[in-house]
């Protein structure tokens, strides 16, 4: 995934390059990705559809195969293929979301190495605030480190590692990348010494953790991107189980521990990555909820005129 992790972060350099904000770039090349894929999830929402009309089908070859498991599953193998549907169509989004997730991962994870690096040199040269040369966003100190009211806005240890071990394609000049480096391959492994130089070799914190000001203000953040991801993907995972009937007994279990695994998986993210990468996964959360709803509110009325001909087409037959 470095391969498209490598061509993610050009695109989205691009777009910073004309907004010059990095949180708005990735906010938007977010939505660029989930409006190509709206056919894709279209195409799912539309299975989940066909799914729901073969309901009454299904429920009829369970009662009368029920017994026998093996010959049920073939009848409903035979039902579902006869129709068109296709539960293998349900894996489609997740192969296509997967590279996303990885390649813009990876992407986020260069550019907060650049950032990293540019801080290092720029308090090697004399800067004594390194928080002068961090990119908020509202309320986050530095969206390069997670959105909790845990951990500071300095860089890791974990940071400084990366810094060091830095291959990647960057659009910082060879010599400050090269400068960073070697700053960076003294610090690690080394705590104290991390500190020292963050701190501008031992002058008494202004800020921070260690230093007078109360933990609120020394966090990054106030955990909320975790919370909005969290609600965005319940609701989401709500809407979605709602209009997906299950196939078998054992879908609908795994669809209801989805229910709370995704909320939980979101909160972790939010948590542990970068508040960059946060952005991105919480606008493609919320971009799915409001896109759950409109599919929600068009396949409704589609099935109310169907529903409407069928009772026309009953009673024209009738008369």
């Amino acid at each position: 995934m470095d391969f498209l992790g490598s061509i993610f972060y050009e695109l989205l350099y691009g777009i910073y390059s004309i907004v010059n904000n990095y949180v708005v770039a990735i906010i938007i090349f977010t939505l660029i990705i989930k409006f190509l894929t709206i056919p894709i999830d279209y195409k799912q929402r539309k299975q989940s559809e066909m799914l729901r009309k073969l309901q009454p089908q299904m429920e009829s070859l369970k009662k009368r195969y029920g017994h026998d498991m093996k010959k049920y599953q073939v009848k409903l193998s035979e039902l579902q293929k006869g129709a068109g549907y296709s539960p293998l169509g349900g894996c489609l989004p997740l192969l296509i979301i997967l590279p996303i997730f990885a390649g813009l991962f990876g992407a986020v994870n260069i550019m907060q190495k650049e950032q990293t690096a540019q801080m290092l040199v720029s308090i090697s040269n004399g800067v004594i605030n390194p928080e002068q040369l961090m990119t908020s966003f509202g309320w986050i100190r530095n969206i390069w480190a997670p959105d909790s009211m845990l951990l500071t806005s300095l860089p890791s240890m974990t940071d400084i590692n990366n810094v060091a071990a830095f291959v990647g394609p960057s659009h910082l000049t060879p010599e400050v990348l090269a400068s960073a480096k070697a700053i960076a391959s003294s610090l690690s492994g080394n705590e104290a010494a991390l500190q020292q130089f963050l701190y501008n070799v031992g002058a008494e914190p202004t800020w921070g953790i260690t230093g007078t000001l109360t933990l609120a203000k020394a966090s990054n953040g106030l955990f909320v991107l975790p919370v909005i991801g969290g609600l965005a993907a319940f609701f989401s995972q709500k809407i979605s189980m709602k209009n997906m009937p299950s196939s078998t007994e054992q879908t609908g279990q795994t669809m209801k521990m989805m229910l709370y695994m995704m909320p939980l998986i979101t909160v972790f993210i939010g948590a542990t990555s970068s508040s960059a990468f946060s952005f991105y996964w919480i606008t493609s959360m919320v971009f799915s909820f409001f896109e759950q709803l409109v599919f929600q509110s068009y396949f409704k009325k589609k099935r109310e005129k169907e529903e409407e001909l069928e009772v026309a087409t009953i009673s024209g037959g009738k008369e």
